[in-house]
């Protein structure tokens, strides 16, 4: 499913930029409890040859009923980090709005996500799966990339369309090492769960 406008989600969540402004995100490390948002990365270093998927967790967010994630990239001393692909896998077993009848929609030209239930709202006290996202290096790059939030364009909403105050993580760090390189001890950590886009079954 596409992104039919600017404004994903439009006919059920009110996801416009005007009340993104309003969605009363704070900064990470500042403290304060209450929901948040994550980045967990497949993997810390990788070569030119490789990807690293980034997978969106939630943190005790409580009457969900929409969101939208839109990542950045940044850093590095050549190139820069593609995205190659985002997903909502469905069947990840902590997924947000499993077992409920939800709308995703990727907009991989803009690297977001959104997904909403047409109406009502799910407690997610633990951590909850929101979607994932997948980067390639550019031909070339190298260096040490950040991976970050877009804080205009994430946002959540609860059961009466109100901006959830959500606290977002930190950016994530992956270098790019040449493809020659091998990781030898204290090199590449991966994630074990760390698939690709296109091994996960939706």
């Amino acid at each position: 499913m596409a992104y039919p406008d600017s404004n994903p989600c439009s006919g059920l969540v009110d996801f416009t930029s005007a009340s993104a402004g309003k969605a009363g995100l704070r900064t990470e490390g500042d403290g304060l409890p209450g929901p948040s948002l994550r980045l967990v990365p497949s993997a810390t270093s990788i070569t030119g040859g490789e990807t690293v998927r980034v997978d969106v967790y939630s943190q005790g967010v409580n009457n969900l009923r929409g969101y939208q994630v839109a990542l950045q990239t940044s850093g590095g001393r050549v190139g820069t980090l593609l995205l190659e692909g985002a997903a909502i896998a469905e069947s990840i077993g902590d997924y947000v709005f499993r077992g409920q009848s939800s709308y995703p929609i990727v907009d991989g030209q803009r690297r977001r996500l959104a997904n909403a239930l047409a109406q009502g709202g799910v407690a997610s006290d633990g951590s909850g799966y929101l979607g994932s996202f997948e980067f390639r290096p550019s031909a070339g790059a190298k260096g040490t990339f950040q991976i970050s939030f877009r804080s205009k364009e994430t946002f959540l909403r609860n059961a009466a369309s109100d901006a959830i105050a959500t606290s977002l993580g930190a950016a994530v760090n992956v270098q790019v090492l040449p493809s020659s390189s091998s990781a030898g001890p204290g090199g590449a950590v991966r994630n074990p769960h760390g698939r690709k886009l296109a091994q996960l079954s939706h």
